[in-house]
Parts: C-alpha cells; structure tokens; sequence
C-alpha cells in the first residue's frame, strides 16, 4: 500500500515494499497505473517516498500522532496478501513510543502482508500513523501485536527526503534501556528511582563506544541536562546538532565519571 502524501504526485510507503525493486508501479483505486520514482528512503525508519508526474488532489488527512493515547480506536487499511482490496480493520492503540530513537505505535488492527504502507487513521479520519510491521513468535502467528510509524515521524522524514534526498541524524551506536523499580534496584545505581537510562550494549566503533561508555554504564545526564526518560532523552537527542561534541556523565559502579562524546552521523 501507499499514502498520497502531497497533491504533486508525492507518495509514502514503507522502504520494504519497494527495496530490490527495479520498477514500481503504482495502482490507483480508478484503474489507472503510473511508473514512480524514488525520491529517497529512510531504512532506519522504513520509510520510502516516491514520486509519480501526475496530480493526486486527493491526498490524506494527516493528524498528529502526539495526540494519540493508548485506548484510542484506529482502523488499519490495506490489501491483505495481495488478495482483499482496501480492507479495513478496526483496534485499539495498545501503546506508544515503542523504541528510543525510531518510536512506534503499537496496535491489536489486524495488519498482515499487503498492509505494510497503508494507513492507520483515527476515529476522525485523520492518519495518525503508517502501519509498517507484524510481530510473531512463528510464521502466520495471530497474536494481535502490530506496529506502524507515527505520522509526526514520517512528516519530518518526508520533509528531508524532499529537500535534500536523504535524512540527516546525529549516531549514538549505544542500546539504552529505562529501568523499572525491580531493576532499579537490582543495578543498584546509587541515584533516585526515575533517573538514568542503562547502557545495554554498544557498537562497536561508534561515538558512544569512542567516548569510552561500558555496558551498565547508567546514564544520567547529556550536555547539561538530567535524562529521566527514554521519550525526554530521545527528544533531547534529536535536538542536537549534527557533529556537536557534548559532556556526559555516567555512573560507573556507583563513581560518577564524565566523558565527552563526538557525535557524527552514521557513516554510509
């Protein structure tokens, strides 16, 4: 599936729909079929625009998925396996800000082959989101956990790719997770429940890694600022500019060390 996206002919899918393609084509509801270029994709997101040389006056509804919350009705809509066209199905968001850099939203609609790059609308009609990934234990499992990338995301995705072909983002290579108090506890940081993301793991050559952070380093403050979430840290991240050397400060087996992390994007 894909979402009109602007009414020169812009198109957003997901990177995965269309990657080891030599040509797309594109389908339209009336019967008509167009040729698309790709304007540029985001893999890290899976998120891909195309562009086709016709007007398409009818474009989405976008919303602002900063609004959603978990219990909000959403309807996904696609074409199963290639066989149901523009079905619908109908959930709930089951959570929000899944992962700490490419958020997503979670939801019970059903998606499945064929509804990758459709959109996730809301009760007004409004997309708030693109559906994008299924999760299962085995092959055709049904266990109601599936995923789409909230549209905030993708606009500022969009914004990038149309302008300069690519997008452009700061790379830490660090995995970060947020305790709960059970493992607060167990890590014993030595600081109040509520502050400090865990260091995870960490690539190997990366600006974190280069700035010398250990797995069970706890993170607890970035250029100045207290990190007391994953949603504010990834917020604050973002915010950095592209090459910015900024001061960290973790604890280390309960001593407080400070490091200077470079920060560059991810080479190519």
């Amino acid at each position: 599936m894909v979402l009109f996206f602007h009414p020169d002919g812009y198109i957003v899918t997901n990177y995965h729909v269309i990657v080891g393609s030599s040509r797309i084509a594109v389908h339209f509801s009336d019967g008509r079929r167009k040729y698309a270029k790709v304007v540029g994709f985001d893999q890290q997101n899976d998120i891909a625009v195309l562009k086709v040389n016709i007007r398409t006056p009818k474009v989405a509804d976008l919303g602002d998925s900063s609004l959603v919350r978990t219990g909000d009705v959403v309807l996904a809509i696609g074409t199963p396996f290639g066989l149901f066209k523009n079905s619908v199905t109908m959930g709930i968001i089951s959570a929000i800000d899944h992962g700490p850099f490419h958020p997503r939203i979670q939801t019970d609609a059903s998606i499945n082959f064929g509804n990758s790059g459709g959109a996730l609308i809301n009760a007004k009609g409004q997309v708030i989101g693109i559906s994008s990934a299924k999760f299962s234990i085995e092959k055709n499992d049904e266990i109601g956990i599936n995923f789409g990338t909230p549209i905030d995301t993708v606009k500022e995705i969009f914004t990038q790719l149309i302008k300069h072909g690519r997008v452009a983002r700061n790379w830490l290579g660090v995995g970060l997770n947020q305790l709960n108090q059970a493992g607060h506890k167990h890590f014993q940081p030595g600081i109040a429940f509520g502050v400090g993301l865990l260091v995870s793991n960490i690539e190997k050559g990366s600006p974190g890694d280069r700035a010398g952070l250990k797995v069970e380093d706890y993170l607890i403050r970035f250029d100045g600022v207290e990190v007391t979430s994953m949603i504010q840290f990834r917020e604050l991240f973002i915010s950095i500019p592209i090459g910015k050397e900024v001061e960290i400060e973790v604890l280390r087996k309960q001593k407080l060390i400070k490091l200077t992390l470079k920060l560059r994007e991810r080479e190519s």
